[in-house]
């Protein structure tokens, strides 16, 4: 249960029903398909002829006690799509519940005459962005949420990119700041995660450039500190920010911002769904904040990764 499946059909010309899985289920609404539910862990879903005639889809269970799912709550931060449903949640909700407990934690004061600026890099921190600047605004900090960053859409993710200089010069294509937006205003930048920390340092050397009084970085996750092992293509330990400084104070002067806050652990497990509709418990992997690894992986790729 640490990755998403989803399960959906569609209905063909012919009066049959096509089905699919997706780990998200904005794919289906590309070709029009019903979002069914998620397949869940433990079970083996069977589709054949009987299936498309009727619609009577099988379910086989692999083995009688099942493990706790660990759904991976990264998928929540920065993987999946706001517009999807993943482990059967709108990733819309879960991301402005992240913003919200971020600003909880970590709030930004305005001054005297001044407004607090909040925005987004987008895309993946768009909607915890607005999360972050509403509740902002109802712990007493005139906030304005605006549109600081603009990005290129022909430009892919930056984090998985093979090559330092190449991290660094896609981040050089990818965004163009608004600077009437930034000049001489106090700003927060909220964004989903830093990794390896080469995108969110050219991003505020960016934002620098626009001449803003201040810069505060919120981030809606707390620090990774651990590569991934079960499919994606996360750096090695060396390779990670969070490794390098002993605290958020030492990261945000190598970024090089007023300040830096992270979400805290037990305030990223509030943000996020603890029990299904069954009223089961709902497990997470945080192993990337935590080094703690909910399924055994072989020596092999231990040592491949550190």
């Amino acid at each position: 249960g640490i990755r998403p499946l989803a399960f959906g059909r569609l209905k063909r010309p012919d009066g049959d029903w096509a089905y699919m899985v997706a780990s998200e289920t904005c794919a289906f609404d590309i070709i029009g398909a019903e979002y069914i539910r998620d397949v869940s862990p433990n079970e083996i879903l069977i589709i054949d002829e009987n299936t498309v005639k009727t619609g009577e889809v099988r379910s086989v269970k692999i083995i009688e006690d099942a493990p706790t799912p660990r759904h991976c709550i990264f998928e929540y931060i920065y993987f999946a799509r706001p517009d999807s449903k993943v482990f059967e949640e709108n990733v819309d909700k879960i991301r402005r519940k992240l913003g919200k407990n971020l600003a909880a934690e970590s709030p930004v004061a305005h001054d005297a005459n001044k407004k607090v600026t909040v925005i987004n890099v987008p895309d993946s921190s768009n909607t915890a962005t607005l999360g972050y600047a509403s509740e902002n605004q109802k712990l007493g900090n005139q906030t304005k949420y605006q549109i600081g960053l603009i990005r290129s859409h022909y430009v892919g993710r930056t984090f998985i990119q093979p090559g330092q200089d190449r991290r660094e010069m896609k981040v050089k294509v990818k965004f163009n700041t608004v600077k009437g937006v930034l000049k001489d205003k106090k700003v927060v930048v909220v964004d989903d995660s830093i990794v390896r920390g080469t995108t969110s340092r050219a991003l505020i050397g960016l934002i620098r450039e626009a001449k803003p009084s201040e810069v505060h970085l919120r981030i809606t996750a707390p620090p990774i500190t651990h590569p991934c092992k079960y499919g994606m293509d996360f750096p090695s330990r060396e390779e990670l920010i969070a490794n390098h400084y002993a605290n958020e104070e030492e990261i945000g002067v190598a970024l090089g911002v007023d300040s830096i806050k992270y979400l805290s652990i037990k305030k990223l497990l509030d943000s996020v769904p603890r029990k299904d509709k069954a009223g089961k418990e709902i497990g997470y992997c945080t192993a990337c904040f935590t080094g703690q690894y909910p399924v055994p992986f072989d020596e092999e790729t231990q040592e491949n990764d550190d």
